[in-house]
């Protein structure tokens, strides 16, 4: 068995070094077209106390329609707060909303940090292609009892081919109702959540929980602490790689006519259960390693492909 603690380290290393740096998708992928003009409301900051002191609060709004494109590239990046992402009911217009919060002491130190946040924000468009860029950048201030956090919602239209990112260091990612190419979603201290209809994703968090679920052709999804948890709808052959280096791991998978199953799961410390119909044993399956596989997998459509690993915990992949 490969260590998942040392795979995990090493690739969660780079996605760390890349959200510190912008963030994954915060290069051209994002950036591309030509910018256009688009609405930007800011509110008035507003200065409650808290119970303990203030916190200052300005939610800046962007708005624009999808200039009738077919495919898009979005980005979405803060270091506080949280990252999130849904499908709008209304066809062809876009909405994200930054909620900019700042706790302080007192109600001026509270208003001083909140100034120290912008949002930056890109649109720009090529023909059948939209590209958005979003990402709070928070300047260097010291105080003692301060906390400064962004918040990133963003309603997008249902209907686009996305290539979509999102990324937070202290703060979840999550987002539901769209799909596209690519999915790419990261946390450093949150749980990350990816439900979408997907050609290509990646769900990870340090330390957190994450959770992926829909139609997804080729999954990649892990923390370093927390537990793992996927569902893949079995509409078309799928691949799914799941790890965790203290936590478990849960797999289910769900049937149409045809499916066929290539299931293995491994711990170090932990059991690995495996139960779905029509599968059989691939050599001798023991307490925390085991490997099933419908005897016509080869054959099958469609195919569906689970790998759980994980280093303390225990693994279960079921319908």
């Amino acid at each position: 068995m490969r260590n998942p603690t040392r795979l995990l380290l090493a690739s969660l290393s780079l996605l760390v070094l890349g959200a510190c740096s912008g963030g994954p998708g915060s290069d051209a992928g994002a950036r591309g077209g030509t910018a256009r003009d688009y609405t930007r409301t800011e509110s008035d900051v507003t200065v409650l106390p808290n119970g303990t002191g203030w916190t200052a609060t300005r939610t800046v709004t962007l708005d624009n329609d999808d200039a009738g494109a077919s495919r898009a590239a979005v980005s979405l990046r803060t270091v506080n707060g949280g990252v999130t992402s849904v499908a709008a009911a209304v066809p062809g217009d876009y909405q994200i909303e930054v909620t900019l919060q700042a706790s302080a002491p007192t109600a001026e130190q509270a208003e001083e940090a909140l100034a120290t946040m912008q949002v930056q924000h890109r649109d720009g468009t090529d023909p059948g292609a939209l590209y958005l860029d979003t990402e709070v950048e928070f300047a260097q201030y010291q105080a003692n009892n301060v906390n400064r956090s962004a918040a990133i919602a963003a309603t997008l239209p249902a209907d686009l081919d996305y290539d979509l990112y999102q990324s937070s260091i202290n703060g979840g990612a999550s987002t539901s109702g769209l799909g596209g190419r690519q999915a790419q979603l990261f946390s450093t201290n949150g749980t990350v959540t990816l439900a979408g209809t997907w050609d290509d994703a990646a769900a990870n968090s340090v330390n957190g929980s994450v959770s992926a679920s829909g139609d997804i052709a080729s999954l990649q999804a892990s923390t370093l602490n927390g537990s793992v948890e996927s569902s893949l709808s079995g509409a078309r052959d799928s691949v799914a790689d799941l790890e965790s280096s203290t936590g478990s791991i849960d797999a289910a998978v769900n049937r149409t006519v045809g499916s066929t199953f290539d299931l293995y799961g491994d711990t170090d410390v932990g059991s690995v259960t495996i139960v779905v119909a029509g599968t059989e044993p691939v050599g001798t399956p023991t307490s925390n390693s085991a490997h099933y596989r419908s005897p016509d997998y080869a054959s099958g459509s469609p195919r569906v492909k689970i790998t759980g690993r994980t280093s303390t915990g225990s693994v279960t992949i079921h319908e």
